[in-house]
């Protein structure tokens, strides 16, 4: 091979090396993300629980100017996962994962490109019920993954 060849060759590797490094660093992993959901979602005060977890959630979950949950998800979802999150494992451990064949949210005005994956929960106790998934979605740009649905919690 020419010595020209090896050389395109080796600086090719280094940029895809680069590349690889740069956007694995800035991922987040799905069991290190549920781990804050979970320590944020259990907070004794619910105030202090919904700020927590807002960076966390996809915007489809939060108000229009995205500095609060949005009403439904504060009444029902929220209520319902701060009730529950005692009963699972913390930190979290997964039992189960279902990928969907879906590639994108927000089907309406502003569709985002992603993997949407639901991540099973144990229960502290498996005789008190069954695990419950919480839907995080991996965005197709490299952005950090967030969490969109955590009703079942």
């Amino acid at each position: 091979m020419k010595k020209s060849s090896v050389r395109f060759l080796s600086f090719i590797l280094c940029i895809m090396t680069s590349l690889f490094l740069s956007l694995k660093a800035h991922a987040q992993s799905p069991t290190e993300l549920l781990n804050t959901f979970m320590t944020a979602i259990t907070q004794p005060d619910a105030t202090t629980s919904a700020q927590a977890i807002l960076p966390l959630l996809h915007t489809s979950l939060k108000s229009p100017d995205g500095t609060t949950l949005s009403k439904d998800v504060q009444q029902f979802s929220f209520q319902k996962a701060r009730k529950d999150a005692p009963f699972y494992k913390n930190p979290v451990e997964i039992v189960r994962e279902n990928k969907f064949d879906q590639k994108s949210i927000n089907l309406g005005k502003n569709p985002e490109e992603g993997t949407l994956i639901d991540y099973y929960l144990a229960r502290k106790d498996p005789s008190t019920g069954m695990p419950a998934p919480v839907r995080v979605f991996f965005p197709a740009n490299g952005g950090k993954p967030v969490i969109t649905y955590i009703g079942s919690l």
